[in-house]
C-alpha cells in the first residue's frame, strides 16, 4: 500500500505514466459495466452471446484481470515500470461465475416461500372448513388476507433492506415466517389462524423484493433481463406447485404436516442465508470489494472463498468510488415511486395479470374438486401444468428480454454511429466516411429506450393468457375433459409470470439505486389487486359461471395493455423530465 501512495504522490507532482496494452484492454471490456447504468460503451458490436455462463466467465476474467493488475502494481516499487490504476475502471461487481449462482439461488429459496405459502394449502380447504368449522367464503378469506399483508409487508422490509443491508433483513424475515408457521401447525381456532396468516405472509413477503435487490446489486442491465427472468420465475413458482405438495402432504400426512414442512425447509434456507449469501447492498460493500463493517453483513462463504478472499479488501481499501451513500429507512419511500405516472400504469396493468392467473389457481382447486370429483392428491396434481409453465415462462422470458435488448441497442448504436459520422465529417471538413475514425465514438446508454425494449413483447404474453384463461373457463363449464382445461392453465401461468418479469425488470432498470422499494411497489399492488379479485371470484362464478367469469377477466387484462402502450409511448419522455428536475 505504501508504493500505491508514493505513487499517487508522484502522479500528483505531475509524473506522466505510460499506460500498459493489459490496462487497456481490462479498461476497454470493463466500461461497459461500470459503475452504474447510465454508463458510456465503445463503438464495437454488441452481437455477442448473453449466455449466463458466457457473462459469468467474461466477468470473472475481467475481475481477475483487474485485481491482479494492482497487485502487480503493489508489489513494483518503480512507477515508469508500470501505468496509472487510477485509469482502469473497475468492475461493476466481483460477484461473477459461481460466486453469483449462490446469490441468486440463495435469493431464489427465500423467495420461493412468499408464493409458496397461499396455494399450498388449497388442496387442503376443504378439510380445513370441517375442522375449524366455517364457511367455503370465510376459509378463502385466508387466502385473501394472505395476499392483502403480502403486499404491505414488504413496504416495511424493503425501507429495511435499502437502509440497513440485505442480510439484517433476510434474518428478521424468515425468523418471523418460522415462528408463524409453528403457530399454524398448532393452531386449532380460526381467529388464531386468520391472524398467523397475516404475519406470515408479512414476514416472508419482502424476500422477493431483497431478491430483486440483490439482483440490482450484481446485474447491469445487459445481462439483468435474463437473471431476473430466472430469480422471478423461481421465487412466483410456489404458486404453480404449491397446490401440488401441500396435496401430496394433506392426503399422506394430514394438513397439519403443511406448516411442519414450512417451518423445516425455510429453516434449512435460513442456515443458507447466514452461510452463503453476502452483503450486496452497494452502500455498505459498494462492488463487494469494501469488507463490510459490521459482523452481520459478513458471510462465512466471503471469508474461506479464495476468490473472494483475493478480492475483498479487509484493511479499509477497495474501490471506494464504488460506494453510495447510506441512507436512512424511508418507509414511505415506494410511494414516490409509485406515484410517477410510468410506473403506476405499468404496475396496473402487470398486477391485473398477475391476479387473473392467481384467481384461476384459486378457483382450479374448487373446480377440479366440484366438477371432477378429484381427492387433495389427485387436486395437487392438476396443478402441474400450472406450475410447467411458470417454469418455462420464467427463463423463456429472461431470454426473450435479453435478446430483444440487445437487438435494440445495436439498432440504436448504428442509429448514433451514423449520426455522429455525418457530424464529423462537416466538422472536420471530410469528403468519405471511410475517414472518420470510428473508435472515438462513444455511445450515450442512457438516452436508449429502455422502455421500449422491455414492453414490446407484453402484448402477445397478454394475448396468449386471454386466450388460454377464457378456454379455461368455457370447458370448465361445460364438463370439457379434464386434460383440455389443465392444459390452458400452462398459457395463463407461462403469460403471467412473462408479463410480471417484463415489468419488474423494467423497473429495476429505471431505479437501480432502489432496488428493493421498486419492488416494494410490485408487490404492493399486484398483492392488493390480487386480494381484491380472489375475494370476488367465488361470487363471479356464481353469478357469470366459469365461462362468463373468465371471459370477463380475460376481457379486462387484454384492455389493460391500454396502460403498457401509454408507457411505450411516453416513457422515455416521463423519466427524461424525472432527471431534469432532479438535475
Amino acid at each position: 500500500m505504501s508504493h500505491l501512495s508514493d505513487l499517487e504522490k508522484g502522479l500528483e507532482d505531475g509524473l506522466q505514466l505510460t499506460k500498459d496494452p493489459l490496462v487497456e484492454m481490462v479498461d476497454e471490456e470493463n466500461e461497459k459495466n461500470r459503475l452504474g447504468e447510465d454508463h458510456r460503451i465503445p463503438g464495437e458490436s454488441c452481437d455477442k452471446s448473453c449466455d449466463l455462463k458466457q457473462i459469468s466467465d467474461d466477468k470473472t476474467r475481467d475481475v481477475d484481470n483487474y485485481h491482479h493488475h494492482l497487485a502487480s502494481k503493489s508489489e513494483s516499487p518503480d512507477p515508469d515500470s508500470i501505468s496509472n490504476h487510477s485509469t482502469v475502471a473497475p468492475p461493476y461487481t466481483i460477484f461473477d461465475g459461481s460466486d453469483t449462482f449462490i446469490l441468486i439461488f440463495v435469493a431464489c429459496a427465500a423467495a420461493f416461500f412468499s408464493s409458496l405459502s397461499s396455494p399450498i394449502y388449497l388442496p387442503a380447504m376443504p378439510i380445513l372448513e370441517k375442522k375449524m368449522h366455517v364457511s367455503t367464503e370465510l376459509i378463502n378469506l385466508t387466502v385473501v388476507v394472505y395476499n392483502l399483508f403480502q403486499g404491505l409487508g414488504p413496504v416495511v422490509w424493503g425501507a429495511l433492506a435499502d437502509g440497513y443491508g440485505r442480510r439484517p433483513v433476510y434474518f428478521g424475515c424468515l425468523i418471523v415466517y418460522i415462528g408463524a408457521c409453528v403457530g399454524l401447525a398448532l393452531v386449532n381456532s380460526y381467529g388464531v389462524m386468520m391472524f398467523l396468516r397475516c404475519l406470515q405472509a408479512a414476514g416472508i413477503a419482502a424476500t422477493v423484493s431483497l431478491g430483486a435487490g440483490v439482483v440490482g446489486d450484481i446485474t447491469t442491465r445487459t445481462n439483468r433481463g435474463k437473471i431476473m427472468g430466472i430469480f422471478q420465475g423461481w421465487a412466483l413458482l410456489g404458486g404453480g406447485f404449491g397446490p401440488l405438495i401441500g396435496g401430496g402432504l394433506t392426503e399422506g400426512l394430514g394438513w397439519r404436516s403443511i406448516f411442519w414442512f414450512l417451518v423445516i425447509a425455510s429453516s434449512c434456507t435460513l442456515i443458507a442465508v447466514y452461510l452463503f449469501l453476502s452483503e450486496t447492498r452497494r452502500s455498505f460493500v459498494g462492488n463487494g470489494t469494501i469488507y463490510p463493517e459490521y459482523w452481520i453483513h459478513r458471510s462465512p462463504w466471503m471469508r474461506v472463498s479464495p476468490r473472494l478472499r483475493k478480492r475483498i479488501h479487509k484493511d479499509g481499501g477497495g474501490d471506494m468510488d464504488t460506494l453510495q451513500p447510506r441512507t436512512k429507512p424511508q418507509y414511505l419511500s415506494f410511494l414516490l415511486i409509485l406515484k410517477e405516472p410510468d410506473v403506476l400504469l405499468i404496475l396496473i396493468a402487470a398486477s391485473l395479470h398477475y391476479s387473473a392467473w392467481f384467481m384461476l389457481t384459486t378457483a382450479l382447486a374448487s373446480a377440479l374438486a366440484d366438477v371432477y370429483h378429484f381427492n387433495s392428491l389427485q387436486i395437487g396434481l392438476g396443478f402441474i401444468s400450472n406450475g410447467m409453465g411458470s417454469i418455462v415462462g420464467s427463463f423463456v422470458s429472461g431470454i426473450m428480454m435479453n435478446f430483444y435488448y440487445r437487438k435494440k441497442l445495436e439498432r440504436y448504436r448504428q442509429e448514433c454511429l451514423t449520426k455522429w459520422r455525418q457530424e464529423e465529417m462537416l466538422k472536420r471538413d471530410l469528403e468519405d466516411e471511410s475517414q472518420v475514425d470510428d473508435s472515438t465514438f462513444e455511445l450515450d446508454e442512457s438516452k436508449f429506450d429502455i422502455h421500449g425494449a422491455r414492453l414490446t413483447l407484453c402484448l402477445p404474453m397478454s394475448v396468449m393468457l386471454a386466450v388460454g384463461i377464457i378456454v379455461y373457463g368455457w370447458t370448465i363449464q361445460y364438463e370439457v375433459q379434464y386434460v383440455c382445461p389443465l392444459v390452458f392453465t400452462f398459457f395463463v401461468s407461462f403469460g403471467a409470470i412473462s408479463y410480471l418479469n417484463f415489468a419488474s425488470t423494467l423497473l429495476v432498470d429505471i431505479y437501480p439505486e432502489k432496488a428493493a422499494s421498486a419492488m416494494s411497489c410490485v408487490n404492493f399492488v399486484r398483492c392488493i389487486i390480487a386480494a381484491g379479485m380472489i375475494a370476488a371470484v367465488d361470487r363471479m362464478i356464481q353469478s357469470l359461471g366459469q365461462g362468463g367469469c373468465f371471459t370477463l377477466i380475460g376481457g379486462i387484462c387484454l384492455l389493460s395493455n391500454g396502460c403498457t402502450m401509454a408507457v411505450h409511448r411516453w416513457g422515455p419522455q416521463w423519466v427524461a423530465n424525472r432527471n431534469a428536475k432532479k438535475a
